[in-house]
């Protein structure tokens, strides 16, 4: 199978930072930097997900997982080395499929038509500290 990938990152820096991220996952976001101790992060997407290969009742499976949100993130710069911040937002779409792997399989995982589970919008919540980064 062959799978076509892009890598692109657009940065616009100053007192203001705009970010589009598409690498790995996806996240467009948003950053104001108010003063040297205060900045605040808008990230209006933010998407991810994970897949591994199974092995059931003999037949070569996919798992995959994928997982939206978005936050607002205020951050204050205790010091030099040392920051402390805190996020709210939601979880948009958690979801997660098991797939034959094939390439007919692979297709058929962006069709809603099987029994996956579907987990539903839920809040978002973190809070962290952050040295010496």
């Amino acid at each position: 199978v062959i799978m076509p990938t892009s890598y692109i990152k657009w940065n616009l820096t100053g007192k203001y930072k705009v970010t589009a991220n598409i690498t790995n996952g996806m996240e467009i976001s948003a950053f104001a930097k108010f003063n040297d101790k205060f900045s605040l992060k808008l990230v209006a997407i933010e998407m991810d997900g994970i897949s591994a290969v199974m092995n059931i009742e003999n037949k070569s499976m996919i798992y995959s997982s994928t997982i939206m949100k978005s936050y607002l993130t205020p951050e204050y710069k205790i010091n030099k080395s040392s920051t402390l911040y805190f996020g709210v937002g939601g979880v948009w779409l958690r979801s997660s499929k098991l797939s034959r792997r094939t390439l007919k399989g692979f297709w058929n995982t962006f069709k809603n038509d099987d029994d996956s589970p579907d987990f539903k919008s839920t809040g978002y919540l973190t809070v962290g500290f952050r040295y010496g980064f």
